[in-house]
C-alpha cells in the first residue's frame, strides 16, 4: 500500500491549432487542493480535425489528431512525504526517483532552493534511451481521439496513436 497520489489535468485547443496539456502530480488531497504539486508535465502541439473512420459515431462527435512536439517535466520537491492509507508516513526522493526514469544525461534533477527543476525532454534528453516512457509515449508521437463538446463543457475520449480506432457509445451520454 503507497501513498495516496492525486491527479489534476488540464488542456487546450486554441482555434490557431495549438495545443496544450498538463498534468499536475500530488502526494496526498490536501497538496492538490492547496495546487502544490511535487511533478508538472507539459506537453505541447499542434491538432487538427480529421475524419472520423468508426462508421457508427455519431455526426454530433468530432475526431482530432494531436501532434506533440515538446515535453517539458518539472519537478518541485526533491522529497516529497506523505501519510500511507495504514498512516505510516513514507518519502519518496522524487529526484533520485526522476533521475532513475529519465536520466536526461546524468542532469542533476534537484531542485534549487524554492526553485523547480525543469527540463524540455526532446531537447535535453536525447538520445531515446534518456527518458524512453516520454520518448515512447507522447514525444513526436500522434495522439488521435474523440470529443463532443458545446459551450459549456466537454467530453473526450481517451488517446490512443492508432488511427482506426472502436467509437466508445459512454461518449453519447456528455
Amino acid at each position: 500500500s503507497g501513498p495516496d497520489i492525486w491527479l489534476a489535468s488540464s488542456f487546450a485547443y486554441s482555434v490557431d491549432g495549438s495545443y496544450v496539456h498538463e498534468e499536475f502530480g500530488y502526494f496526498n488531497e490536501t497538496a492538490c487542493f492547496k495546487g502544490k504539486p511535487w511533478l508538472r508535465i507539459r506537453y505541447e502541439g499542434r491538432w487538427r480535425s480529421e475524419a472520423t473512420e468508426a462508421s457508427n459515431v455519431p455526426d454530433s462527435v468530432s475526431s482530432v489528431a494531436v501532434d506533440v512536439v515538446s515535453v517539458w517535466l518539472e519537478l518541485a520537491k526533491d522529497q516529497v512525504c506523505a501519510r500511507a492509507i495504514d498512516g505510516e508516513l513514507q518519502c519518496m526522493q522524487t529526484n533520485e526517483t526522476m533521475s532513475a526514469v529519465c536520466p536526461c544525461n546524468g542532469w542533476d534533477w534537484s531542485t534549487e532552493g524554492n526553485e523547480p527543476r525543469r527540463r524540455n525532454v526532446g531537447m535535453f534528453c536525447l538520445p531515446h534511451p534518456q527518458c524512453p516512457i516520454l520518448h515512447e509515449a507522447f514525444l513526436h508521437q500522434t495522439h488521435h481521439l474523440y470529443f463532443k463538446a458545446d459551450a459549456y463543457r466537454g467530453c473526450f475520449s481517451p488517446t490512443s496513436t492508432a488511427a482506426a480506432r472502436p467509437w466508445d457509445p459512454a461518449l453519447e451520454q456528455c
